[in-house]
């Protein structure tokens, strides 16, 4: 059995992302006599045993959770902050404080299972299932590292697709059982903010989150590419839902999420256009499909 985890002083490369914060945390409070092997039991990592396994899984469930609200409330909050000062006039300005914290609620409803998919890409790693590798040169040198990625984003990119289209849009199976109508009460501009990203049903949003798993099993990538990645998602989950910056082609923008939204149909991939090209679901936003607060009527008083 290699240890994972070696002495706080050392500096090695590690496929988990708490390990630095581990050790930082045994640097602050000049911690010096940890077990290695006490720790590795405690994070699951090394065949130790059924026990070792489901403490490995609460310690990476809670590590993970506080990195997802930290994501959440410190990034989603900045990107908030900065539309507001940049794009004034964004529908997204407009969100009532009622609907806003209605969004922050059913996110934290949800986040207990969401954090769930970072843990199983952990537990594939700890028990050698992934295909991850430990640095560029064990996946084949940069040439191949990188080319691995494109297809892992591919791949991706297609799990994602076939679930919010497929699963969640046209299996009567999926559509009642994961809810993603609870999400797409949220059509206008100002009804979406940068929490409606996570604003999901429980399973609807833990069956979007999966893919990254399903990669992960399948193709070659080095860790630390899964760990960009993985922050790439969540902060690309909230941008998408308020509304600007529109980006170029073949990215699916803010723009084209809006869309999504508006139709409840069109426009079912990610990061890109690429599989609703494919699949015929694509449509361009026009002038009628404008990022700005709706003009809403008003009843008259008598």
């Amino acid at each position: 059995h290699k240890t994972i985890f070696h002495s706080r002083v050392d500096s090695v490369e590690s496929m988990y992302l708490y390990q630095p914060v581990v050790n930082s945390i045994f640097a602050i409070g000049n911690i010096t006599s940890v077990n290695n092997d006490d720790i590795d039991y405690y994070f699951g990592i090394g065949n130790k045993g059924i026990k070792s396994d489901l403490f490995g899984i609460l310690s990476t469930w809670t590590f993970y959770y506080l990195m997802m609200h930290f994501l959440f409330y410190v990034i989603g909050g900045i990107m908030k902050w900065y539309v507001n000062i940049i794009w004034p006039e964004a529908g997204t300005n407009q969100i009532s404080a009622e609907l806003t914290s209605l969004h922050i609620k059913s996110s934290e409803i949800a986040f207990p299972l969401y954090t769930f998919v970072p843990v199983l890409g952990d537990f594939l790693r700890k028990k050698g299932w992934s295909s991850t590798c430990e640095s560029m040169e064990e996946c084949g040198g940069i040439y191949s590292s990188f080319l691995s990625f494109f297809i892992f984003l591919v791949l991706l990119e297609f799990i994602v697709f076939f679930d919010h289209w497929y699963i969640l849009h046209v299996w009567k199976w999926g559509k009642k059982h994961l809810k993603h109508d609870v999400h797409h009460q949220y059509e206008a501009s100002d009804e979406m903010t940068t929490y409606t990203g996570f604003a999901f049903d429980p399973l609807d949003g833990f069956s979007q989150g999966l893919g990254i798993a399903i990669c992960q099993f399948f193709i070659p990538v080095p860790y630390y590419f899964v760990w960009i990645l993985s922050l790439l998602i969540g902060c690309w989950t909230m941008y998408i839902h308020q509304g600007v910056p529109h980006l170029p082609m073949p990215l699916m923008g803010a723009d084209y999420h809006f869309i999504h939204h508006k139709y409840n149909w069109y426009n079912f991939g990610f990061f890109t256009m690429f599989w609703d090209y494919v699949f015929g679901t694509l449509k361009h936003p026009t002038k009628d499909d404008n990022w700005k607060a709706p003009i809403r009527k008003t009843k008259k008083k008598n």
